[in-house]
């Protein structure tokens, strides 16, 4: 039987979880793993555009390393 993933579904398969960082109880969300997948990091830029698409946007700030990805 075959399943077919919703687009949020698919990303979620590829966030990595780390427990306990950077300190016990807390649960780390690694996109890193995602954008390291072309169909993920699509779904997910393509979230981002339909967010925004509408919106007067003069600036975006790329706070660290993942943001100065998604922030261009």
């Amino acid at each position: 039987m075959t399943t077919t993933l919703s687009k949020n579904e698919y990303v979620r398969e590829h966030v990595r979880m780390v427990p306990d960082f950077p300190k016990k109880g807390i649960m780390l969300l690694d996109i890193t793993t995602a954008v390291k997948d072309a169909k993920a990091m699509q779904y997910m830029t393509d979230f981002l555009y339909d967010k925004f698409k509408d919106e007067k946007v003069d600036y975006v700030a790329g706070i660290e390393s993942r943001g100065f990805i998604f922030g261009a």
